[in-house]
């Protein structure tokens, strides 16, 4: 199978699955190298939480997967996908009182990811995380008008153009009246 993404410059580049599989070796290595302030962070906001929901949409479901799967087998926290269309279609949102919601989106904007995140927070999260790419400023100016301020940055986390990276922006939001999103 061959995807073909057109980028903002009108470049239209053949990308198969087979391509993106064979960086994924090297993404891996290189977030190992240079997370461990994030994952130690996270590590200790985790250990607190009874579960965890992870909400994504479209091929971020993939990365959510994987996720779910280093949770539960590394950490020992069960771990579920989300069900965003319980909140945003039905009205029945799952209790995610004494857990961690975690949201998953490349663009930054997913009207579903956004919502449970939303639901998350009325039913007393009390910190939300995400990553948006440098260059979505409409998403960046979004969720700062949410209350999310930047707390860092991940150096070449998403793909770009002609087999580049970009980097990405570590968000925040502190429901808790505190400085920040992290402890």
């Amino acid at each position: 199978m061959v995807l073909y993404r057109k980028y903002r410059s009108g470049i239209i580049r053949a990308m198969s699955l087979r391509d993106e599989i064979k960086q994924q070796p090297a993404v891996v290595r290189r977030l190992l190298d240079e997370g461990w302030p994030e994952v130690r962070g996270l590590g200790r906001a985790l250990a607190r939480v009874e579960h965890v929901t992870l909400v994504a949409r479209g091929s971020s479901d993939n990365a959510a997967t994987y996720g779910k799967y280093l949770l539960e087998s590394i950490a020992g926290i069960v771990t579920a996908l989300a069900a965003p269309s319980l909140v945003t279609r039905y009205n029945a949102p799952p209790s995610y009182v004494r857990g961690a919601v975690i949201g998953i989106s490349q663009s930054g904007a997913s009207p579903d990811v956004v919502t449970v995140l939303a639901e998350a927070r009325r039913q007393g999260a009390t910190r939300l995380w995400l990553e948006v790419r440098t260059s979505n400023a409409r998403a960046q100016r979004l969720y700062e008008r949410l209350g999310y301020r930047a707390l860092g940055l991940r150096k070449g986390y998403y793909p770009a153009p002609a087999g580049q990276r970009e980097d990405a922006i570590v968000m925040g939001l502190d429901l808790t009246g505190g400085a920040d999103g992290v402890e």
